[in-house]
Parts: structure tokens; C-alpha cells; sequence
């Protein structure tokens, strides 16, 4: 099973700070299958077994505040709130379409540190997803 959601974002946070906000996601999730043939018939059946495997890139990230640091330490766990872009609430605060989810960055790119520049540019970022809940 897998599903692309181009446009979603993501507020990233650790504890009670927001970290970063991430824009132009792709969000995917598969589960491995394995056949299973129920007595007294031919055809076997997939069934779906263990945990569901997420993984997602994103175009950009704009930092809050002094975090460049933190965001690019390998394997750092961020609490993510990830909403479709251009959507409204559907009741109680809560966009419609929205999910909550562990994210640890993968892999980055990084430009705009060169000397006088106003900001670090981050792109081209991928990262695994898990505890991924709908609202």
C-alpha cells in the first residue's frame, strides 16, 4: 500500500518548541504482505503483517530561532504534526486529513552558509516516519 500527499507540511517540535516547519512533503507507507492459503481452498490470500513502514521526503525547511544545529544532527527524533497545505479545520482545531507522527531526518541538503549570506537554505530532505496517528 503506499499513497503520495505532494503539498502536505509539517510542523516539526521537540518537547514544547517548534523546531521547524517543513513544506512540499511526499509522505509514502507500505506493509509487507504475506501469502496465506485458509484451509479447504486454492487461491491464497495476502495478509498484511507487521509494523507499517513510513518514509517522506520534503522540498524545503524553515527553522525557528538558532535550531539549524539541532535539525541537522542525524537521528534526532522530532514530534511532527503533518497537514495537508490549503485545508480547513474540521472541528475542535484539528485540520482535516492530519496526522501526528515520530519523524527522524535522513538526508539534507544545505546551501546558503556562505559568508554575508541572511540564511541557511534546507532542501532535498527525506526522513522515516513511525507512531503515525490520524486526528
Amino acid at each position: 500500500m503506499a499513497f503520495a500527499a505532494e503539498g502536505y507540511r509539517a510542523i516539526l517540535g521537540l518537547g514544547t518548541s517548534v523546531v521547524a516547519l517543513l513544506t512540499g512533503i511526499d509522505f509514502s507507507g507500505d506493509r509487507a504482505q504475506t501469502p496465506w492459503r485458509p484451509m479447504g481452498t486454492a487461491d491464497p490470500i495476502q495478509i498484511l503483517k507487521g509494523r507499517r513502514n513510513f518514509e517522506g521526503a520534503a522540498r524545503k525547511a524553515y527553522l525557528c530561532g538558532e535550531w539549524l544545529g539541532t535539525f541537522l544532527v542525524n537521528c534526532t527524533e522530532y514530534q511532527a504534526t503533518i497537514y495537508p497545505r490549503g485545508t480547513a479545520a474540521c472541528g475542535g482545531g484539528t485540520v482535516c486529513g492530519s496526522f501526528k507522527a515520530t519523524i527522524t531526518i535522513k538526508s539534507w541538503r544545505l546551501s546558503g552558509m556562505e559568508l554575508e549570506s541572511e540564511a541557511a537554505i534546507i532542501s532535498e530532505i527525506a526522513f522515516d516516519a513511525y507512531n503515525v496517528a490520524i486526528l
